[in-house]
């Protein structure tokens, strides 16, 4: 049975594809794949790299055709100018339906929208050094002065969760790294709370956009940014997923959202 997303639904799809190496079902996700996405996959040098590219565009089609009838090595894809991909071929009458990826040691999440604008960023937060001279170099003023004052022991973790949150947000508007992370800025209120704030050049309404912030593990820490397009409140869902094998539902609460 087909899933359906509601107006202000996001579906989150997490597959920890280090629990995914046998070869047989390497071989099978292989198949589904096109014979370009299948090139791609053998001009990575390391074969951790050419496994996790397999296996996100196995996931990728595998959730993809839990929403519409398209079988799974049918779907076709196309990029913007900026490299943000998106479906070529969703079928006439189908509800408009858009996904974005991201990946990170250990983990891949695929989020599925409908009828907006989304993005999504995973971090391994164990993962990193030196990323307050990152910070210095591509943050708001606001931002870093604000990072400068947390505890030295928190910092790491306060660094991610403004990366994370900026990576959402650029994907979502579809232009990546065209847009100055120095631009807009990251607030974070005492009952975890996300507020955004931004500089005119950036053209652009910060409630627009709906944020959210979670640890489905705790190396992992996963931020969401989706257009408000509808009103109503915003329903999110979040499964594990062994593509074209199981799924299962999980409980995560995000550790902070937008009002």
């Amino acid at each position: 049975m087909l899933l359906e997303l509601e107006p202000n639904g996001v579906d989150l799809w997490l597959t920890y594809f280090d629990e995914i190496s046998a070869p047989d079902i390497l071989s099978f996700y292989r198949n589904v794949l096109t014979e370009d996405e299948r090139g791609q996959e053998s001009r990575f040098h390391f074969s951790y790299h050419r496994r996790r590219y397999l296996v996100t565009r196995a996931a990728v089609r595998s959730v993809l055709s839990r929403y519409v009838y398209v079988e799974p090595q049918d779907w076709r894809f196309q990029k913007n100018a900026f490299g943000r991909p998106s479906i070529a071929n969703l079928p006439n009458g189908v509800p408009d339906i858009d996904f974005n990826i991201s990946h990170t040691k250990g983990l891949i999440v695929v989020g599925i929208v409908g009828g907006k604008f989304f993005g999504i960023d995973v971090e391994n937060v164990r993962l990193g050094s030196s990323l307050l001279d990152i910070a210095d170099q591509f943050f708001s003023p606001e931002e870093v002065v604000a990072l400068a004052a947390v505890p030295c022991s928190q910092q790491h973790g306060r660094f991610f969760e403004y990366w994370t949150l900026k990576e959402a947000y650029i994907k979502a508007r579809g232009l990546g790294l065209a847009i100055p992370l120095h631009l807009f800025s990251f607030h974070f209120g005492p009952t975890n709370t996300i507020t955004m704030s931004a500089r005119e050049e950036l053209e652009d309404a910060p409630t627009r956009w709906k944020f959210w912030q979670l640890r489905p593990k705790e190396d992992y820490l996963i931020a969401a940014c989706s257009e408000q397009s509808v009103p109503g409140a915003f329903k999110l869902t979040v499964r594990e997923i062994f593509p074209f094998m199981s799924e299962r539902a999980i409980e995560c609460v995000p550790s902070r959202t937008s009002p």
